[in-house]
């Protein structure tokens, strides 16, 4: 049996991957899995929920090197936990007409294409980007880009009354940008995973970012599929949204009108079980517009998602701009979660 040896460097990377991707849980039910079918103690393997992401890490490997769990499991939990959740979703219609001819054109991607991917691939920088086309339907295209992200992060080293010392240090990282276009509702969902580092990004880095993901496998000129996909109008559903009572939950809302802004959310962390609608001070239902809000939609499955939804506008040029609807999704979830946010979200039109 091979070993499965990893150095203190690349423990730690894995260890910030499955921090980063909110792999607690699924890595726990793993190694419970595990620890039931080898009918192993406490002392063999450890599966507590409390456990830290150090901890899963080490029982992980120990996990795989005796035997009691497949290197394969390992990589496909890490595979598929870049698919949905914890992500900036970038929605886009499908046109009308040509919208097989989008799919078709994201079943041919140009330059590298990915394989089934090992251990050191989510652990190590990538020298390029490659693409791996991961469902192929008549009605669904989905495909994976794996690229290097790269920008910028201040850090404050000194700080005086009349004397601030900052740092700018260019960080990289391995990032998965999901593209999949869909028939049945006619929706391309671009999932982007939020950076690493710094503050969370505007919705204008992350199209930039997205394009340039693109950019390595797909044309996206004014001529392109890209420019094809339509806006997905997000603020025209938020009148409904906000009335519907029966699987929505606001959390956070920024009503406007003509003279006034404002923003109000419930304090501390968002759970579920506190409507914003129902405290006294939330007064706008009528009259007033808004670009994002943010709720609690239940799942088909009885899940409950925190969603934030957004109305976003990006400048291509100078006399150019783009809107579209942008969901950031803070925790894991199913492929199947996300899509059914996405179509109640379409209910709402």
């Amino acid at each position: 049996m091979a070993t499965f040896s990893l150095s203190d460097e690349q423990k730690t990377r894995l260890e910030h991957f499955m921090k980063h991707r909110r792999l607690n849980d699924e890595a726990v039910t793993l190694l419970k899995k595990a620890k039931d079918t080898h009918q192993l103690k406490s002392t063999d393997l450890r599966t507590a929920k409390n456990l830290t992401y150090l901890n899963v890490t080490e029982n992980l490997i120990k996990a795989v090197n005796q035997g009691w769990i497949a290197l394969a499991d390992l990589v496909k939990m890490l595979d598929d936990s870049e698919f949905s959740g914890k992500q900036h979703v970038c929605l886009f219609k499908l046109p009308d007409a040509g919208a097989k001819k989008i799919l078709d054109a994201l079943r041919t991607p140009s330059g590298s294409t990915g394989s089934i991917p090992k251990i050191t691939d989510f652990i190590s920088l990538p020298t390029g980007s490659t693409v791996r086309i991961l469902r192929d339907t008549k009605d669904e295209v989905a495909v994976k880009i794996v690229t290097r992200r790269s920008y910028w992060v201040t850090n404050l080293l000194e700080q005086k009354p009349d004397r601030e010392v900052l740092e700018r240090l260019r960080h990289e990282e391995r990032a998965a940008v999901i593209v999949k276009a869909t028939l049945n509702n006619k929706m391309l969902q671009c999932r982007v995973p939020p950076r690493e580092k710094g503050p969370q990004e505007t919705g204008k880095a992350v199209y930039e970012f997205l394009v340039k993901a693109l950019e390595g496998h797909y044309p996206v000129d004014p001529q392109s599929w890209f420019d094809k996909v339509g806006q997905f109008p997000i603020s025209d559903a938020f009148p409904k949204i906000l009335k519907n009572k029966t699987d929505f939950e606001l959390w956070h809302d920024t009503p406007e009108d003509k003279t006034t802004r404002t923003r109000m959310s419930k304090r501390g962390r968002p759970k579920s079980g506190t409507d914003l609608r129902n405290e006294k001070n939330w007064q706008f239902e009528k009259g007033y517009s808004r670009t994002n809000i943010r709720g609690f939609w239940k799942t088909a499955v009885g899940m409950e998602l925190y969603v934030h939804m957004n109305a976003d506008r990006v400048r291509l040029n100078q006399s150019q701009t783009r809107n579209f609807a942008r969901l950031v999704v803070t925790q894991l979830c199913t492929d199947g979660d996300l899509d059914h946010v996405v179509d109640r979200i379409r209910d709402h039109l």
